[in-house]
């Protein structure tokens, strides 16, 4: 496919964790920067998007692990491609391996759902207001619907019971181009959340993700104060991150084994 981009990364020691595996977060971080890359080479260049007061807004992201997070030293390929354009949102599918592009090195496979967005009022645009939406479609690979399954997770119900597990208040090394908390961030944040409540100890347990999926609602700026709070469905752990009483952002997390 011609639409298709292959980015190499080397883990770095200060990306992994005490047992040397790359934190999940810092995975999804990579994948971003293979998404624009991509995207830039496919004609929605950085220009482009700045003379047209634009921005990418990330709407829904989830990720499925086959094997455990790769170590330091490791090399991993990331293969990614847009995949569908329906009405204003954009869906992008990744496919991660270790070392090689074979299906029994398959790491993880990754989804997102994008929007475009003024980038003073970051109010949803329309896509013709920055090129042809028929452009945009004809650029995807229909042949792959991961992403394009993701349903957006409903924020909690107001009667739902659950445990209140911290809260954090943004700084600046937490902002993005957007000036706004970067959305793995978010994700980095929930993790700790959700293992501290889970009484996670680093000496004894291994941290094994099985799947991350993470909803955003409303952005958070610097200074102000998220809080946290879980609710444990099976075996998925729902994690609601609230500005002012209200949601900012719904993720959840399952994983295999911390044993």
């Amino acid at each position: 496919m011609p639409n298709r981009l292959d980015l190499s990364f080397v883990v770095a020691g200060d990306e992994v964790d005490l047992n040397g595996r790359l934190f999940l977060d810092k995975l999804i971080e990579k994948i971003q920067i293979a998404n624009a890359l991509s995207s830039n080479e496919i004609g929605l260049t950085d220009a482009l998007f700045e003379e047209k007061n634009a921005s990418w807004i990330l709407l829904d992201n989830r990720i499925e692990l086959y094997q455990e997070l790769p170590k330091v030293g490791d090399e991993i390929i990331i293969e990614t491609e847009p995949v569908g354009v329906k009405g204003i949102k954009f869906y992008r599918q990744d496919h991660i391996y270790l070392r090689e592009k074979k299906e029994e090195n398959l790491i993880a496979i990754n989804g997102s759902v994008w929007i475009i967005s003024d980038t003073d009022s970051h109010r949803p645009l329309r896509p013709h207001r920055v090129t042809s939406r028929d452009h945009l479609a004809s650029l995807a690979n229909p042949n792959k619907d991961f992403a394009k399954k993701i349903r957006s997770i409903k924020p909690f119900a107001k009667n739902l019971e659950t445990l209140s597990v911290g809260s954090y208040q943004v700084g600046y090394s937490d902002l993005d181009l957007n000036i706004h908390l970067h959305n793995t961030h978010y994700i980095r944040m929930g993790i700790d959340a959700i293992l501290r409540a889970y009484d996670f100890d680093p000496n004894e347990m291994t941290f094994h993700p099985q799947s991350l999926q993470i909803g955003f609602i409303r952005e958070v700026l610097i200074n102000e104060t998220l809080t946290f709070h879980l609710a444990k469905q099976g075996a998925i752990y729902a994690l609601e991150g609230r500005l002012q009483g209200e949601p900012s952002f719904i993720m959840k997390l399952e994983f295999m084994d911390t044993n």
